[in-house]
């Protein structure tokens, strides 16, 4: 099983800390992982994204182009990773503060 995730938002939302909580989880669990955060120039504020890969063996690449899901907490990053989902992947949204609609009908 390899699975590639990313959690996207403003600095201080949370995206950070929740890949974070996930790579640590998985790792206690035996699994392979990386844990790829992303800050832009601005800490609190800035765009953020973490990318986390999961394997029961070897990570061999760190790329990934496209995610089995995509965890967004603001529009621009559902605007911008919503294309990037596999079909048939995941895509959760926070949507009190997110105008933007999913337009996909091939993922969950």
């Amino acid at each position: 099983m390899l699975q590639e995730l990313i959690f996207s938002g403003i600095g201080g939302q949370g995206a950070q800390s929740i890949g974070k909580l996930l790579a640590n989880s998985a790792n206690k669990e035996g699994k392979e992982v990386m844990w790829r955060p992303a800050f832009r120039g601005q800490m609190r504020g800035g765009i953020s994204n973490c990318i986390i890969t999961i394997s029961d063996g070897p990570i061999t690449s760190t790329i990934a182009n496209q995610y089995d899901a995509a965890i967004v907490l603001n529009g621009p990053a559902l605007k911008h990773y919503e294309p990037l989902v596999k079909k048939g992947g995941l895509l959760v949204w926070e949507c009190t503060n997110t105008k933007e609609a999913v337009t996909r009908d091939d993922i969950r």
